[in-house]
């Protein structure tokens, strides 16, 4: 009987890490992809914001309209102003909080940590079909962030 109760405290203990780590992260936010062309991730971005600021054509700013998790998506393009290079979600602090561990894998990546923020940092090799990028999910509370960002590493 002691077996099995402790076989079952382990399978529970098992499953309730699996749930607390994320999967692999996707190299986008909200539909907005690393590497889609600039028309792409505005058409995506019309049908979720409105466009609040531009600066030299490099970067925007875009207020999401309905979205309970994040507020804001800040979105930068390639020298060449034809691709997205990175893309930073802004937290809603109104709205749904977001966990770390609903958008990084906790068991694969690297915390820095200070008494004023929580950084987790994962490195995503370039694949065949999608490029090498990095995500950071930033915050000062330890369980929900405030940013989350992916950066193509190319």
């Amino acid at each position: 009987m002691m077996k099995i109760a402790a076989a079952i405290c382990c399978l529970l203990l098992l499953a309730t890490a699996c749930a607390t780590t994320g999967g692999e992260p996707k190299p986008e936010i909200l539909g907005v992809r690393l590497g889609m062309t600039r028309d792409e991730a505005h058409a995506r971005l019309k049908n979720i914001g409105q466009l609040e600021k531009e600066e030299r054509r490099q970067q925007e700013v875009w207020r999401l309209t309905s979205d309970p998790g994040y507020s804001h998506l800040m979105v930068a393009y390639n020298k060449e102003y034809t691709s997205v290079r990175y893309i930073t979600a802004v937290a809603n602090e109104q709205g749904s909080r977001i966990r770390y561990a609903d958008v990084i894998n906790l068991g694969s990546a690297r915390l820095e940590s200070t008494q004023a923020t929580h950084t987790y940092t994962q490195e995503i090799p370039a694949r065949s079909n999608q490029p090498g990028f990095v995500t950071k999910a930033i915050g000062a509370d330890p369980t929900y962030l405030k940013y989350y960002s992916v950066e193509r590493t190319d």
